[in-house]
């Protein structure tokens, strides 16, 4: 009867699968499997999507959003979307969500400075770290982020 260990029961694995005993892309779909309101796993999945670079996965669970109770997309999913669709050149459908105007912002202002440095990677590095060093598309650039002003 105790409300924690009822939660617990509801996101965990409900049998054994052999293959997934380690935390990884396989064992989060398999948890959702079993309980598809299953937020947590939704969300390391989507961030092993990200760490990975997976994007075509990220914009694909989108639709994931609202069944799962989100009020607005993620701000790195956003980023993630946007990145997305600009190296595919084309839309993509947020099933019923806006894209925010901080993360068009983001992406705007991150591409302007890059750009001013002639796209060069390495010369641009600590111009953009100092306003972006926190952003999606900088670790998507860089392969770190978390760097501060």
């Amino acid at each position: 009867t105790d409300k924690n260990i009822q939660q617990l029961r509801c996101v965990r694995l409900k049998k054994d699968h052999p293959t997934v005993f380690l935390a990884n892309e396989k064992m989060f779909p398999t948890l959702l499997s079993e309980n598809i309101k299953n937020r947590m796993a939704f969300e390391y999945l989507m961030s092993w999507y990200l760490l990975t670079k997976q994007l075509d996965k990220v914009v694909g669970n989108i639709k994931r959003l609202k069944e799962l109770g989100y009020s607005a997309i993620p701000r790195h999913y956003e980023e993630a979307i946007f990145i997305y669709a600009y190296a595919k050149k084309e839309a993509v459908f947020l099933h019923g969500y806006d894209a925010g105007p901080e993360a068009h912002r983001q992406i705007e202002g991150f591409s302007k400075v890059f750009n001013s440095y002639g796209r060069n990677k390495q010369a641009a590095i600590h111009n953009l770290a100092e306003d972006y060093g926190g952003s999606y598309i900088f670790y998507h650039l860089y392969g770190f982020s978390g760097v501060k002003k």
